[in-house]
């Protein structure tokens, strides 16, 4: 996730693949049934949706 930030070559690239994918939204949806999805990956996950081009 961290190279869909602002901070990384691609990112708006990276960041536009990332928030599409279905695994993506797969994934998150385990972490918050099993109380993993943090502050950390919620702030992260701002950052990226900054760089998305959608």
């Amino acid at each position: 996730m961290l190279e869909g930030t602002r901070e990384y070559e691609y990112s708006a690239t990276v960041a536009t693949v990332l928030l599409t994918n279905p695994d993506y939204a797969e994934i998150k949806q385990l972490f918050k049934d099993h109380q993993l999805w943090n502050d950390e990956f919620i702030e992260l996950e701002k950052q990226v949706r900054y760089c998305a081009l959608i």
